[in-house]
């Protein structure tokens, strides 16, 4: 396929991780399909080894140290390198806050711009608005900025060529900003999953005594960034009710508990003696398939999900989920086949009611964990997903 694609990443190669690690599998299923792939990513203190992956790796070095400044930095570098070799790309593939300054000076460079949607900052604090979980007013920074973040989303929605939303919610939210005229600059493609990677594994055993499980013992996993709107708070809470029914149950958190310390601080005192939940941390992406083994159910009580990857992956490894009934997540959980879906309103009395339903039943565990790995085979694949991109993009040049 004679086509040279510009993919630009919004989050460091240097630590794989949600956004990179998309980037990275997408790139590499393009890759297979025959297109000519060249990764942009930003690079901080530690530049990512850049001969290990099957396309080219740039990375673009950023000095920034506060997060809106880092954004703003990247976003115009990138700029001027792809003004530097814009007669190398056929199109630009970026991750929306990446492509900030390539929309607003497309008239320079006149490459197709092609922007990848992951959520939208107006319907994130709208959610945060609606919810308020504990400590999500602490950053008073973001909310104060968070005018100007809206502007720049419209800017970049309007002045792409095409728009690509990871869930039918994000499209929903995406052109409901810019004005439903505009759908058709829209597609709606989801992630992929590796299924190899990803899958129902059988010797756990020496890692579950490890991190003190016990034989038998039931385990709820909890996998995600440590911050207010991905409602961890209610888990937590939950556990103590739960803990009478199930005496040995555990709770293992998977995530950076230094992100959001102020958070972190309140969840610690809301555990206070509870011995039974375990945080592992930052876990490298290349372990969650062992951990996600090890659990018997994967929780994700957010407030706001574009999509939900660690529910795909949890899937992908034959093990139901219980997730709030927002956003993407409304499309990846079959309510009472793969998992259950509960009502964010009502997020510990449903976290309850749906754990104890599967805690104490092994046999519909099972199988819903076996259909949600049907699933998810079935729906979301990266070289599908890679498929769907080079069409959509070819589609925008040939107009």
């Amino acid at each position: 396929m004679d086509l040279k694609l510009a993919v630009i990443s919004h989050q460091s190669f240097s630590t794989l991780g949600g956004i990179s690690v998309h980037i990275r599998q997408l790139a590499e299923a393009m890759v297979k399909l025959g297109v000519d792939v060249e990764v942009i990513a930003p690079a901080y203190s530690k530049v990512a080894d850049c001969s290990s992956y099957p396309f080219k790796l740039t990375p673009i070095l950023v000095g920034s140290r506060l997060q809106t400044m880092r954004t703003l930095e990247y976003s115009y570098k990138v700029y001027k390198y792809l003004l530097e070799n814009r007669r190398t790309f056929d199109a630009v593939h970026g991750s929306q806050w990446s492509n900030l300054f390539i929309a607003i000076h497309k008239q320079e460079h006149k490459l197709p711009i092609i922007t990848k949607m992951h959520g939208t900052t107006f319907y994130l604090l709208r959610s945060a608005l609606r919810y308020r979980p504990p400590r999500i007013f602490d950053d008073i920074g973001w909310l104060a900025i968070s005018p100007a973040y809206f502007h720049f989303e419209y800017i970049i929605l309007k002045k792409s060529h095409g728009t690509i939303c990871i869930s039918r919610a994000v499209k929903n939210e995406a052109t409901s900003l810019v004005g439903k005229s505009e759908q058709n600059r829209f597609a709606v493609i989801y992630n992929g999953v590796n299924h190899k990677a990803f899958r129902p594994l059988r010797k756990i055993t020496e890692i579950g005594q490890h991190m003190k499980l016990g034989e038998g013992n039931k385990c709820v996993l909890y996998v995600g960034r440590i911050e207010p709107m991905k409602g961890l708070h209610y888990l937590v809470i939950s556990m103590r009710k739960l803990l009478k029914a199930f005496p040995k149950l555990k709770l293992v958190i998977v995530g950076d508990v230094d992100e959001y310390p102020r958070y972190t601080h309140y969840l610690h005192k809301l555990i206070g003696s509870m011995k039974n939940i375990i945080f592992l941390g930052k876990v490298p992406h290349r372990y969650l398939p062992v951990i996600y083994n090890i659990g018997d159910v994967c929780v994700i009580p957010s407030f706001y999900e574009a999509l939900g990857n660690v529910a795909l992956e949890a899937m992908a490894c034959g093990k139901p989920v219980i997730a709030s009934a927002v956003g993407g997540l409304k499309e990846l959980i079959r309510h009472c086949e793969t998992g259950f879906l509960i009502n964010p309103s009502y997020m510990r009395e449903e976290l309850i009611k749906y754990l104890s339903i599967l805690l104490s039943n092994d046999k519909l565990a099972r199988s819903m964990g076996r259909k949600a790995r049907e699933f998810v085979i079935k729906n979301f694949d990266w070289m599908k997903t890679a498929m769907q991109t080079v069409n959509f993009i070819s589609k925008l040049i040939s107009q």
